[in-house]
C-alpha cells in the first residue's frame, strides 16, 4: 500500500512545474516590473517618459540560478537587432544587467517600440522581456 501511495504521489508531483525562470526590472533603483516567464501573463509594457534618465537594471533568474554568458539585445518590432549588451559571469552575486536610459531613449525617437530580450548560455531562445514605448504626453484642462 504504501508502494503504491509512494507511486501516485510521484506521478502527482512530476506532473507539476516548480520554480521556472523570472526576472525583475528596475527603472533608478525601483522595482517596476516583476515577471515568470512560463506564466501564461503576457509581456509587460514600459512606458518612458521623453525626460526620463538613469539607468534601467534587469536581474534574471534562471530557476534560481545565474546564468552564464547573459546577453541583452534591443530590437525593433520587425526584431531587428539594435544594440547588444553582453554581461560578465556572476561568480558569487547576482550582478544586474544595466543599461543606461539615455540609450533607449535615442532609440526610441526612431522606433515606436522596442524589445529588450535575454538570452544565455543555457536559455538559448531569445526570452522577452519586455516592450518599451514613449510615454504619451496627456494634456490637461486648468
Amino acid at each position: 500500500m504504501k508502494l503504491i501511495f509512494g507511486l501516485v504521489l510521484g506521478i502527482m508531483l512530476m506532473a507539476f512545474t516548480f520554480g521556472g525562470d523570472s526576472f525583475t526590472i528596475h527603472l533608478n533603483n525601483k522595482q517596476v516590473i516583476e515577471h515568470y516567464v512560463h506564466s501564461k501573463k503576457e509581456t509587460p509594457t514600459l512606458q518612458l517618459s521623453s525626460d526620463e534618465k538613469g539607468s534601467l537594471t534587469v536581474f534574471y533568474s534562471e530557476c534560481g540560478k545565474i546564468g552564464n554568458s547573459r546577453t541583452i539585445l534591443l530590437k525593433d518590432n520587425q526584431q531587428n537587432t539594435l544594440k547588444t549588451w553582453k554581461y560578465a559571469d556572476a561568480l558569487v552575486d547576482h550582478k544586474p544587467m544595466e543599461i543606461s536610459v539615455s540609450e533607449l531613449q535615442t532609440h526610441l525617437r526612431k522606433e515606436k517600440a522596442l524589445n529588450l530580450v535575454y538570452q544565455s548560455r543555457e536559455v538559448k531562445k531569445e526570452t522577452l522581456l519586455v516592450t518599451i514605448t514613449a510615454k504619451k504626453n496627456v494634456l490637461t484642462k486648468n
